[in-house]
């Protein structure tokens, strides 16, 4: 993986390296990757890249660092994504809550919130009926956190054909980049 990055680094001259990364992320250490290899776990992301790139490096989780490019910084706020899997981040007054890992927890009938929501799903269902589950996790997320606002962001929110609840909002992917500037303040 380290050397497809290196390979990907650009020519030009960069001050710093901000990441997001589809897992539990503990001070740039990877506790856990669920929808990648198994031997992530443990693996201080942060401290090779710094090694890699000999500049500054902060690495946070994806679901995190989109967050940082799309909230507003007051109350409670919740983004999720999803892509593969689903993610979740949860923010109160612009502080993000590290290492709440929601998709992961029972949402109905023995299923989490990754198996109900996550591309295989999507993929099994259709997007019709995908998005009925989605609206359920919506629904579920709503009365656990009492956001004042959740937003929705990953590569398969412009799939959502469905009327979203007062307070979601759909997110453009750019928030992720935004959300890479927004980790160095």
């Amino acid at each position: 993986m380290l050397s497809v990055i290196k390979g990907l680094l650009p020519d030009t001259t960069f001050d710093r390296v901000s990441v997001g990364f589809p897992g539990v992320v503990l001070s740039g250490v990877i506790q856990s990757a669920p929808n990648l290899d198994p031997s992530f776990a443990g693996f201080d992301l942060q401290s090779e890249l710094h090694r890699l790139t000999e500049r500054p490096v902060r690495v946070l989780n994806d679901a995190g660092l989109q967050g940082l490019g799309a909230i507003s910084g007051s109350g409670t706020e919740v983004v999720i994504t999803l892509g593969t899997g689903m993610g979740f981040a949860i923010y109160v007054d612009g502080r993000y809550v590290p290492n709440v890992e929601l998709a992961h927890h029972p949402l109905r009938k023995k299923r989490t919130y990754e198996q109900s929501v996550g591309n295989r799903a999507r993929r099994q269902l259709g997007n019709r009926k995908w998005g009925k589950r989605v609206l359920q996790a919506l629904v579920q997320i709503q009365a656990t956190f009492n956001p004042q606002r959740i937003y929705i962001g990953g590569g398969n929110a412009a799939k959502l054909d469905v009327k979203l609840p007062n307070g979601v909002v759909v997110i453009d992917n750019i928030a992720g980049l935004l959300g890479g500037i927004a980790l160095w303040r």
